[in-house]
């Protein structure tokens, strides 16, 4: 876990299920093992799991092709 990503607005993998409107599975195979290359960044605390609104748009954008 970097230090950007703990200073960062933290978010729990299920609640960003529900804001993309995908499965919570679907987001842990996202931070697990990636998407197109890429991998969405998060980190535990405890059993919880989270990663950051930032981390995601970062994400997001990387598998979309906005980073290009």
């Amino acid at each position: 876990m970097t230090d950007a990503l703990i200073a960062e607005e933290r978010v729990p993998l299920s609640r960003l299920a529900v804001e993309f409107g995908v499965d919570r599975k679907t987001i842990a195979r996202w931070a697990d093992e990636g998407y197109q290359g890429k991998r969405l960044d998060n980190y535990r605390i405890g059993r919880k799991r989270f990663s950051t609104k930032q981390a995601a748009s970062r994400f997001l954008a990387a598998v979309n092709g906005a980073a290009n």
